[in-house]
């Protein structure tokens, strides 16, 4: 696929454009008959069309890689002592499709930064034999290790016996535009994607 950003560093420049100036460059450069728009608010007929086009090459776009830098977001919470597992809302956030496994830490909110530590990854089944497995059902120290489950659930290993600040990435769903969003964490070269230069 030509001229697909690989974004290899989060510099996405200031060339953003809004779901309505992409909308009137593809009516341009598609050669679409009509008066320029001035929203894209209950646009009907070919405009509308154009909207729907514009917002499938957007999710086609966030679908093609599973680690788009434009599609991180933070991930922190605080552990409790004697919880194991932490779900979604707990972690801090809303709605994500996946951690970004290999950027996981944690410190002990008492000590500080100076203790923090990453957090190896396990496999569910792995984990679920060291972790969740005889004496270590109820063994409690300081995290070493994580898993996601199958309800993406955090679990963490050993068992915290105290707090530790946990953080992390995670990625985004694919959206669509509103009608009033401004596109403005893409490079230009994937705006112009998105408005059919290839």
């Amino acid at each position: 696929m030509a001229n697909v950003p690989l974004l290899l560093e989060p510099n996405y420049g200031t060339n953003a454009m809004t779901y309505l100036q992409m909308l009137q460059r593809l009516q341009q450069e598609s050669s679409t008959s009509g008066t320029v728009p001035s929203t894209c608010q209950n646009v009907t007929g070919d405009l509308a069309r154009l909207c729907g086009w514009i917002n499938q090459a957007w999710v086609d776009i966030q679908n093609e890689r599973s680690d788009w830098f434009f599609m991180e977001q933070p991930v922190s919470f605080n552990t409790i002592v004697g919880q194991q597992a932490y779900n979604a809302a707990q972690a801090g956030l809303s709605s994500f499709a996946n951690y970004d496994i290999s950027s996981f830490r944690q410190y002990n909110v008492s000590m500080g930064f100076g203790s923090e530590q990453r957090l190896l990854f396990a496999e569910y089944r792995r984990f679920r034999d060291l972790y969740q497995y005889a004496t270590m059902r109820t063994t409690q120290a300081m995290p070493v290790c994580f898993t996601v489950d199958y309800q993406k659930n955090i679990l963490l290993g050993p068992i915290p016996d105290n707090v530790y600040c946990v953080n992390g990435l995670a990625y985004a769903k694919p959206t669509t535009f509103s009608t009033t969003l401004t596109h403005r964490r893409c490079r230009r070269n994937t705006t112009w994607r998105l408005s059919g230069k290839h």
